[in-house]
């Protein structure tokens, strides 16, 4: 019986984490953000965001996961800001 290669297994063209063009892409309109929107609602700058949008620039890991978990736990883009939010008070 052969083993079966999962897909983060190295060389199978997957890292964790990672997040392509389209996945990006999709992500945003499943949240119903702009690539300026999402600038501001994921605290980076306006030109990280269309980059990420275009593919000149990788979508770093932490903002790939944030996007997997907001759409995974099928969370409203208010809801998800209001947790990230500096404040004490959830």
């Amino acid at each position: 019986m052969m083993a079966r290669i999962l897909p983060w297994f190295p060389g199978a063209g997957y890292v964790p984490g990672t997040m392509e063009t389209e996945q990006f892409c999709a992500a945003l309109e499943k949240l119903g953000l702009t690539a300026e929107e999402a600038a501001t609602w994921l605290g980076v700058s306006r030109r990280a965001a269309f980059n990420y949008q275009s593919g000149t620039r990788e979508v770093p890991e932490p903002i790939a996961r944030l996007l997997r978990l907001v759409i995974k736990l099928n969370m409203s883009r208010e809801r998800a800001a209001k947790l990230m939010m500096k404040d004490d008070k959830l």
